[in-house]
């Protein structure tokens, strides 16, 4: 069984190493975006820090290939694909791509064994639990160097950057 008040103490724990690893290695630096995501097959969880200048070069990135590939889908008569391809998000949502991937994680001991196994059924423990999370990563990541439009959101069954939320304190 999920061990919830567990997963809670780890998090914490996650959430306090991010912080201190910002505040030491990278006291300078202005954040965008936070992203915190718990994988319920691999029992892992971490945190992801991202700049408004690394956003803004995947975003362009992402913006020239969808482009080309809209091009793609009208001339193939695809106008429900080209409409797709034309709708991107305001910055960079995959925490993979953030400038700092991985800047703290954790392996979770709160997780019962072959969770993975639960055909999704773990998500129902976890949207909860990382509301929670999210919440608490709010207030620990408002004492850092924020960007004016700096968001942190927890991953969901459906997506790794899902409901963001403003950080607090800003920066510049």
């Amino acid at each position: 069984m999920f061990d919830e008040a567990l997963y809670q103490i780890e998090m914490t724990r996650l959430l306090q190493d991010a912080a201190a690893v910002m505040r030491r290695d990278y006291p300078s630096l202005v954040i965008y975006s936070v992203g915190i995501w718990t994988d319920p097959n691999a029992a892992v969880s971490a945190v992801s820090v991202d700049t408004k200048e690394n956003s803004d070069a995947k975003l362009a990135t992402l913006t020239a290939w969808a482009y080309a590939r809209q091009a793609d889908a009208l001339a193939a008569g695809d106008p429900e694909m080209a409409v797709l391809l034309g709708t991107l998000p305001p910055r960079n949502r995959n925490p993979a791509d953030f400038m700092l991937r991985e800047v703290a994680s954790t392996e979770h001991r709160s997780f019962p064994p072959r969770w993975d196994d639960s055909q999704g059924d773990c998500w129902e423990d976890l949207a909860s639990a990382l509301r929670t999370v999210r919440a608490e990563a709010v207030e620990v990541f408002s004492g850092l160097w924020l960007h004016t439009e700096a968001e942190l959101a927890v991953n969901s069954a459906s997506d790794w950057y899902d409901t963001p939320r403003p950080l607090l304190r800003r920066a510049i």
